[in-house]
C-alpha cells in the first residue's frame, strides 16, 4: 500500500532508503536543513580550483554499496568510476619506518621482510588474515547486515559459538598483539577502529572486520571524488520520484497518542506523513525533535549513552605539489597508547598528535589545480568537552599540526606554499550538523553499543518513526550507514505490509 514517508536528513542513510522506499512506490519527501545532500558527506570547492571531500575518504567493503545498487536495479558503473588503489596508503612511524600497506599479499610479506626484517611476523601476518577473513565472513551477515528484534537474535547457541571460537569481546590490540610481537604491526593492524571513533584498546576484536575490509578487500576511490556517491544516490532517489527539499530543517517531530503526526519546518512550517524516517544523529533526533531521552527510549536501562572521539579538520590548498606522497597517508604518534589515552581517557589535546593526510588528486588530478595539491587533513581529538576551549587552544594546536606535517611528512616547507586553508573543530561538527557533543563519528561503538544492544532503527515510544545513521544500528562509516539505510527501509516495509 502506498505511503507517503518524509526522510529527516539527506545524509548516505537517508539516501539509501528514499531510494529504495520509492522504488517500492512509496512518495518519499526528503527535508535537509543543508543546501546540498550528503550530511557530513559533503563536497568543499575554492575559486582556486581546490576540491575537498569533507568528510570520509575511504570507500571501503564495496559490496555494500554494491548490494544497495543491486536492490535499485542499476549499474555502478553507470553513475561512477571506481579504482582500487594500490598501496592502499603508506604509514609514517617515528622512528622513521615508512610502510605500505596493501591488499597484495607479496607486496606486503616484501614489506614485512624489507622495512622489519622479520620472516617471523609474515608468517603471523599470514595466520592473521586467515582468522580476519573468517571473521568477517561470519560477522557482516550474522551481526551487521539484519534487523534485531528481540535479544534471541542475537544471544542464541549459534551466536555465542561465533562470539567465543574468534574470541569476537576481548579488545582488538589484544587479539592482534596474540599474533604479532612488533609493536608497528600491532598499531597498523588496530589503528582501523578510529575510523568509528573508539580506540582500539577499548573496541571488541570483532571490529577486526574494518582491518579486513582496508587490507583485505582494498580501498577505493571514486573519479570526482567521494561526494560522487552521494551524487549518484540522489540521481537515483530523483529517477525514483523522490522529492528533495533543501534548506529546509526540520525543528520538531509533533506527535499524539503513540505516532507522530507532522514535521515542523524552518521553525513555522508543517507537512503530515504516514512514515517518518529520521536521519539526523540519533541523540539530537531523540533530544531535540521528539523532546525525549534517549537512554529511556532506546537502550533501557543502559546508562548514559556513550559518543565517540570527533576529528580536527584542516583542508589545505597548496601552491605546490608533494609528489613523495601517495594518496592517503597515515603518521603514528610517537606512543601510541598514550596518544589514545589523551584522546579517551584524559579527553586533552594529544601532544604528539596522530593523524591522516589524503591527497586525492594522486588520484584524480581534477581535483586540485595543476599546479597544486588538496590536502585534506583529519586529527583524531576529544569529542566536545569543558577540557577544551577550541577557541583559544585552535591556534596553538594547528600549529602543532603543522610542525609534525612538516617534520613527518618531508614538507618541511608547507607553510610557505599554504594558499588556502579552512580548518572545522568539534563546536562545528555540533552546529553544521546536529551531532551530538561534536563526535564526528557518532555514537561509540562500545560492546553495550553494538549489534543488538546499539540503539535500534524503530522508535520504542512512536509507532510510525524509524531511524537510520551512523549512530543506530549496524553503526558508522559508509558501508554501515548504506546498510543502515536498507535496514530502516526493510524494516519500515515489513510493518507496512
Amino acid at each position: 500500500m502506498k505511503k507517503k514517508i518524509a526522510i529527516v536528513g539527506a545524509g548516505l542513510a537517508g539516501l539509501s532508503a528514499a531510494s529504495l522506499l520509492a522504488k517500492s512506490g512509496h512518495d518519499v519527501t526528503v527535508f535537509e536543513k543543508n543546501a546540498t545532500p550528503g550530511g557530513r558527506m559533503n563536497r568543499l570547492e575554492t575559486p582556486e580550483g581546490f576540491k575537498f571531500d569533507t568528510g570520509p575518504t575511504l570507500l571501503l567493503m564495496l559490496s555494500s554499496l554494491r548490494k544497495l545498487f543491486g536492490k535499485l536495479d542499476r549499474r555502478i558503473e553507470d553513475y561512477m568510476e571506481l579504482k582500487l588503489l594500490e598501496p592502499s596508503y603508506r604509514v609514517f612511524y617515528a622512528d622513521g619506518t615508512e610502510f605500505n600497506s596493501s591488499t597484495n599479499i607479496a607486496m606486503m610479506t616484501k614489506e614485512i621482510r624489507e622495512k622489519l626484517n622479520s620472516d617471523k611476523e609474515i608468517e603471523a601476518y599470514l595466520k592473521f588474515f586467515s582468522y580476519l577473513s573468517k571473521l568477517y565472513r561470519l560477522t557482516i551477515p550474522n551481526f551487521v547486515d539484519r534487523n534485531y528484534s528481540r535479544l534471541s537474535d542475537f544471544i542464541n547457541p549459534k551466536s555465542l559459538y561465533y562470539l567465543a571460537t574468534l574470541k569476537m569481546l576481548g579488545s582488538l590490540y589484544g587479539r592482534v598483539s596474540s599474533y604479532f610481537q612488533d609493536e608497528r604491526l600491532r598499531m597498523l593492524f588496530s589503528f582501523q577502529t578510529m575510523y568509528l571513533g573508539i580506540s582500539p584498546f577499548e573496541a571488541p576484536s570483532v571490529y577486526g572486520v574494518v582491518t579486513y575490509m582496508e587490507s583485505g578487500e582494498g580501498i577505493y576511490f571514486p573519479v570526482g571524488g567521494m561526494y560522487k556517491i552521494v551524487e549518484s544516490l540522489e540521481k537515483i532517489a530523483v529517477e525514483y520520484g523522490v522529492t528533495f527539499k533543501y534548506n529546509s530543517e526540520v525543528t520538531k517531530i509533533e506527535k499524539q497518542e503513540g505516532h507522530a503526526t507532522s514535521l515542523v519546518i524552518n521553525g513555522s512550517e508543517k507537512e503530515t506523513f504516514d512514515v517518518y524516517l529520521v536521519n539526523a544523529d540519533l541523540p539530537y533526533a531523540y533530544e531535540t525533535l521528539l523532546d525525549e531521552k534517549p537512554k529511556k527510549n532506546v537502550v533501557p536501562q543502559s546508562g548514559e549513552l556513550k559518543s565517540s572521539s570527533s576529528a580536527y579538520m584542516m583542508y589545505i590548498g597548496t601552491d605546490k605539489q608533494y609528489k613523495h606522497l601517495p594518496h592517503h597517508n597515515v603518521v603514528f604518534s610517537a606512543d601510541y597508547k598514550t596518544n589514545l589515552d589523551d584522546i579517551f581517557e584524559r579527553r586533552k589535546l594529544p601532544e604528539d598528535p596522530a593523524f591522516y593526510v589524503c591527497i586525492p588528486n594522486r588520484t584524480d588530478p581534477s581535483l586540485a589545480p595543476e599546479w597544486g595539491d588538496s590536502l585534506y587533513v583529519l586529527v583524531p581529538v576529544p569529542h566536545k568537552t569543558p577540557n577544551i576551549d577550541w577557541r583559544k587552544d585552535e591556534q596553538l594546536f594547528r600549529k602543532r599540526i603543522l610542525d609534525r606535517i612538516s617534520d613527518r611528512l618531508g614538507m618541511t616547507d608547507i607553510r610557505e606554499h599554504i594558499v588556502y586553508e579552512k580548518t572545522f573543530t568539534p563546536d562545528e561538527w555540533a552546529s553544521e550538523y546536529n551531532l551530538w557533543k561534536g563526535s564526528a563519528f557518532g555514537l561509540s561503538h562500545s560492546f553495550f553499543q553494538s549489534a543488538y544492544f546499539r540503539p535500534q532503527n524503530k522508535s520504542k515510544t512512536l509507532k510510525n518513526v524509524y531511524f537510520a545513521g551512523a549512530s543506530t544500528v549496524p553503526g558508522n562509516g559508509i558501508p554501515m550507514v548504506i546498510i543502515s539505510g536498507s535496514l530502516a527501509a526493510e524494516r519500515i516495509e515489513e510493518d507496512l505490509s
